[in-house]
């Protein structure tokens, strides 16, 4: 069927109203476009209705463009047909942002221009562009890919087969729940058959039954987005996409069918093809449901773990009181789910960021270096709904920050002892212990203010005799040698 743009479709819509016809001139003023394009868009009309044997007449003395009435309802039965087919065409600004998205990754590494997709869509260039900016910003945010601008050629985006079936995740994971219909009419333009009414049905069926007979639980929504999803990846398998990287078949989904799937479509679908569709399944099933039981969690957030916990052990020091690995089994589910969420673009609840950070802002420096490692191998960056999320997970693990704490040693033992004791100290602290300065029972009163004029923070005296001076700073009387009871005492402190 020839294809006409939406200021075509109003020019058509209005000379099926006109019963004189309009000259040139009044077509140019009411659709604000110059003469020259007008003449452009009714050649274009007229090989339209051409293949339903009608056609746009013209008179030579009054000089207007007309139809006749006796085709006007051929021809409005006609339109009316390709507007059911035509329900792809955006016209709310976020339908142009997964349009225009759509059509950097058909013409994927190839130059497409803003003013072709105004003059598609009968908006300004302006307009076009400000979409292209939260397009940009969009692909991004999901694959850390800058759609490139060209005044002489337009614009162009240089995807990978992965990339692109992030993006097409997001697009059906982000507006979905807001406009379904226009997504789905979409997805059927692109795919041409295979995204049929009757193939959407079938494949419905087909996910809903296998999840069902495998007491797998998975929403309405996650069920839709993931048939929208497998229709367009098996789409882009047919025209020969494939994704570049291995994906391991984690043995989950055994029975998924796919080969019901090869037979209705007549694709074959390749191992790594499959197993990365199973990969698909089993986030939505995490991201929706929020199941973890049965999903196995990806290698590269146990590589993600391993790192940050060795980082904080080396760097930081930490201590685990709470330690349950049935919680940081959960603890890695839920990382891995918000870096998917992430690549999806998806917006948390900002309203928690206000009510509740202030609760767990002393656990952003045992967070920051998560961030990094995150930002290493998935090239997602936290933002503070992360911070606070990963934070809870620090409470509830009781893993906490040790400081390093300043301490004065008051004693009456000799150098050599006191430089045992000091060893001693360090040693049982995990080196966490500063020893400011070791002083004679009755001067710690002088090096207490000597310290606090130099801003230091005095955290308590370790003292080994009795003070008989007063101090405003707590103080932990040991014996020699150190026994369990004392070092606890100390440990208590970080």
């Amino acid at each position: 069927m020839y294809m006409i743009n939406v200021r075509q479709e109003n020019i058509l819509k209005t000379l099926l109203r006109e019963s004189k016809g309009l000259t040139i001139d009044e077509l140019s003023i009411k659709f604000d476009v110059s003469a020259r394009t007008i003449r452009g868009d009714l050649k274009n009309i007229n090989n339209f209705i051409k293949e339903n044997g009608q056609n746009i007449n013209y008179s030579t003395e009054e000089k207007i463009y007309y139809i006749n009435h006796s085709d006007r309802k051929n021809i409005e039965k006609y339109f009316s047909k390709y507007e059911l087919k035509s329900d792809w065409k955006p016209i709310e600004a976020n339908q142009r942002e997964v349009y225009i998205l759509f059509l950097l990754i058909i013409n994927n590494k190839t130059y497409i221009t803003t003013e072709n997709i105004a003059e598609e869509l009968y908006l300004s260039k302006t307009a076009i562009a400000n979409d292209v900016k939260k397009v940009s910003k969009w692909i991004f945010q999901v694959v850390n890919k800058k759609v490139k601008t060209s005044k002489a050629n337009g614009i162009i985006v240089d995807l990978t087969e992965s990339e692109i079936r992030l993006l097409i995740s997001s697009a059906i994971y982000r507006n979905y729940s807001s406009d379904s219909k226009y997504l789905m009419n979409l997805i059927k333009h692109l795919t041409d058959e295979l995204g049929s009414v009757e193939r959407f049905i079938l494949f419905n069926t087909l996910i809903s039954d296998y999840l069902n007979n495998e007491n797998i639980v998975l929403d309405h929504q996650g069920i839709i987005t993931f048939v929208l999803e497998l229709i367009v990846f098996v789409y882009r398998i047919e025209k020969g996409y494939f994704i570049e990287n291995i994906v391991e078949d984690s043995n989950t989904y055994c029975k998924f069918p796919f080969d019901v799937i090869e037979e209705i479509t007549g694709v074959t679908l390749p191992v790594n093809e499959r197993n990365y569709l199973k990969s698909v399944l089993g986030l939505k099933q995490c991201l929706i449901s929020e199941t973890t039981n049965k999903i196995v969690v990806d290698p590269i957030i146990e590589r993600i773990f391993h790192e940050y916990i060795t980082t904080l052990n080396e760097d930081i020091m930490i201590s685990f009181n709470n330690f349950s690995e049935d919680l940081f089994s959960k603890w890695k589910k839920y990382l891995e789910i918000s870096i998917y969420k992430k690549r999806l673009a998806y917006q948390g609840d900002d309203y928690i960021v206000e009510k509740i950070k202030g609760n767990y802002k002393k656990y952003y420096k045992l967070v920051k270096p998560l961030d990094e490692i995150v930002y290493k191998y998935t090239n997602v960056i936290f933002d503070e709904i992360d911070y606070i999320y990963n934070s809870m997970y620090l409470e509830l693990m009781g893993i906490r920050y040790k400081e390093k704490l300043n301490v004065i040693i008051a004693s009456r033992y000799e150098p050599v002892l006191l430089m045992s004791l000091i060893k001693k100290l360090q040693e049982v602290s995990c080196d966490k212990i500063n020893v400011l300065c070791s002083c004679s029972t009755n001067q710690v009163s002088f090096f207490e203010e000597k310290y606090k004029k130099e801003n230091y923070k005095l955290d308590f005296i370790i003292a080994t005799h009795t003070v008989k001076t007063e101090s405003s700073t707590s103080i932990e009387y040991i014996s020699l040698p150190l026994n369990s009871v004392d070092i606890d005492r100390i440990n208590s402190y970080f």
